[in-house]
């Protein structure tokens, strides 16, 4: 009985140990995520070791020098920096994350080399970021609970496309020009405020065939979404002369039936108007003229828009072979 007692004792201390070791290793884990403020009062150039950024801190907080120290109470007077004239770039912007901001608003830089844009654990109450050509090459997931306006228009999202995840608060994004080929379907459903405020998603500019398939048309603020004059080319297709073909095109469809809007669309057969025609596909391919196609190389262009061209107008061309 005395050896199976201390059996069982040894049981239990051995499931302690193995729930201590656990619980140990999610806080290590959730520890590391957190970026070791450096210690203040302290030279601006000691927390924040780059000449550019320094720079700008003691011009945010009223001192002369980076050799000038600074406390809490002077980060904690800055509501917003607008940082131009220099190109900073990503691993620069880095440095913020040696301090923590806790009432910065609004972040603005201008003529920025910024690359790959990184996680600004420094503004956890960030509420605008306004990152205009500054070459963003990706704007990571991120938890930013209070942004509710990003503005990356110019910049090139043409290998990451924006998901905003952690960033429910969203009202405005602006992607305007930036290179994008690629939207997935499933973006942004965890942006439910987009376009409260008369605020909207601007997708215009661009080379996408799609949008997000999570936005509808409300009443209270229209639809969301803006795609203005994007423009995209198919890869080449060769098919045999009589043959129906039809180009995978979401986005007239998803404007059709998400926003309730009527679509206007005309085909040019190298160059010629077959006339205009209301586009309404039930599904995401668009039937396009090619039965009637003699032998040969021929170039065929849809210019699609809504009546006022308020909303979406694209071109849409593709190179078709008959044999």
């Amino acid at each position: 009985m005395e050896l199976t007692a201390k059996k069982n004792w040894m049981k239990i201390w051995l499931l302690v140990v193995v729930a201590v070791c656990l619980c140990g290793f999610k806080l290590d884990v959730s520890a590391s995520e957190v970026t070791e403020t450096y210690p203040l009062p302290a030279p601006i150039i000691d927390a924040f070791p780059d000449e550019d950024i320094a720079n700008w801190v003691a011009l945010a907080t009223g001192k002369d020098s980076v050799d000038d120290v600074i406390t809490q109470d002077d980060l904690d007077g800055i509501t917003h920096l607008t940082m131009e004239g220099v190109h900073l770039t990503g691993e620069q912007l880095s440095v913020f994350n040696n301090e923590v901001f806790p009432n910065m608003k609004g972040l603005t830089i201008d003529d920025g080399r910024i690359g790959a844009l990184p996680v600004f654990t420094a503004f956890p109450n960030i509420e605008q970021m306004i990152l205009v050509d500054d070459y963003v090459t990706s704007f990571p997931d991120a938890n930013y609970p209070s942004l509710t306006n990003v503005d990356l228009s110019q910049n090139d999202f043409s290998d990451a496309f924006p998901m905003f995840i952690g960033m429910d608060a969203l009202q405005n994004i602006n992607l305007f020009d930036c290179n994008i080929t690629n939207v997935p379907l499933d973006a942004w459903s965890n942006l439910q405020h987009i376009g409260e405020n008369d605020n909207m998603a601007n997708l215009s500019g661009n080379h996408i065939t799609e949008i997000p398939d999570s936005f509808y048309f409300n009443e209270k603020m229209d639809f969301p979404i803006t795609a203005l004059n994007e423009i995209y080319t198919f890869e080449p297709i060769t098919i045999q002369q009589g043959e129906a073909y039809s180009i995978y095109l979401p986005i007239v469809n998803q404007f059709t039936e998400q926003a309730e809007i009527s679509l206007m669309g005309e085909f040019l057969i190298d160059g010629t108007s077959q006339g205009i025609n209301v586009l309404a596909p039930t599904d995401y391919y668009v039937p396009i003229p090619t039965e009637a196609l003699t032998t040969g190389i021929h170039n065929i262009e849809l210019y699609v828009q809504d009546y006022y061209g308020s909303h979406f107008s694209g071109k849409y061309s593709i190179t078709v072979t008959v044999e």
